[in-house]
């Protein structure tokens, strides 16, 4: 059966799929990279990022197939894994019934294959704020930024660096972020400063845009990555979880991502041994 959109649905300009050649499995141009955050800016434990690379073909492609799957399970119109990893979602969630047959962890596997398939690279960090305060001295703070939050988006954008030179891709990369008011200002505010910080980076991203998840179901994957991630992080990742994570990486590079108490004592050891330049 041909894949139709849902009425109303109608992709945002900025990130329609355009004619474009392709040469190595995927296409020329500018890569979306979208990007979701677990935790918030000011009181939160832990807080992660984590984020898919991929072009717009791959993402339409992705797209596509997510609507398929959403025939299997009527009434679900999105994914956040905040409230479908409730125990009360087990049964239901949103508009659905799960049954024997066809449970939540189907639709959860089913999906992961669906992103697995259509990114190119996966993206991820996550640290333990506590920890950062309680183990690095003030001075190693401000050296990598002053603030757990400051320093993990740093990580994710130097993660996104290396990951599209791996590519061997000579154009830039457009962030995509979930369209909040303060989570947007947050991000945008990190973002300046970190190409303010990196002024080469400067030519690896060429846009910051916030979308509604609701609308640019792409964004609906990096949610599902980031709450994975900082389950490793808080010690609430079950079995499952851990498998679901491995699955989404597979074959991908995500290595190192956790900086909880030990890695961040490592780094502290590492910056007193290189100290800054002046």
């Amino acid at each position: 059966m041909n894949w139709s959109p849902p009425p109303g649905f109608n992709l945002p300009e900025f990130i329609r799929p355009i004619p474009m050649s392709v040469d190595h499995g995927h296409s020329e141009g500018l890569l979306h990279t979208c990007l979701d955050k677990t935790g918030k800016f000011t009181d939160s434990p832990t807080v992660s990022f984590g984020g898919w690379i991929s072009d717009a073909y791959k993402w339409s492609k992705f797209t596509q197939d997510w609507y398929k799957l959403r025939e299997d399970f009527p009434g679900i119109s999105s994914i956040h894994m905040k409230v479908l990893m409730r125990p009360v979602s087990e049964r239901s969630y949103q508009g659905h019934t799960f049954t024997v047959s066809k449970p939540r962890a189907d639709l959860i596997n089913r999906y992961i294959e669906i992103v697995s398939r259509w990114t190119l690279e996966v993206v991820g960090y996550a640290v333990d704020c506590d920890a950062f305060r309680k183990v690095l001295s003030e001075k190693s703070r401000r050296r990598i930024g002053g603030d757990a939050h400051i320093f993990v988006f740093r990580r994710i954008m130097k993660h996104i660096v290396d990951r599209l030179n791996f590519l061997d891709w000579p154009y830039a990369t457009g962030l995509l972020f979930d369209d909040n008011e303060e989570y947007g200002r947050e991000c945008h505010s990190l973002y300046n400063k970190a190409r303010n910080h990196h002024p080469d980076w400067k030519k690896k991203f060429g846009s910051i845009c916030f979308v509604d998840d609701e609308l640019y179901p792409p964004m609906q994957a990096a949610d599902v990555l980031a709450w994975l991630i900082r389950r490793g992080l808080d010690n609430k990742q079950a079995v499952q979880h851990k498998a679901w994570l491995d699955q989404l990486i597979f074959h991908k590079h995500l290595t190192d991502h956790l900086y909880d108490e030990g890695s961040l004592r490592e780094l502290e050891q590492k910056l007193q041994e290189y100290p800054e330049r002046s």
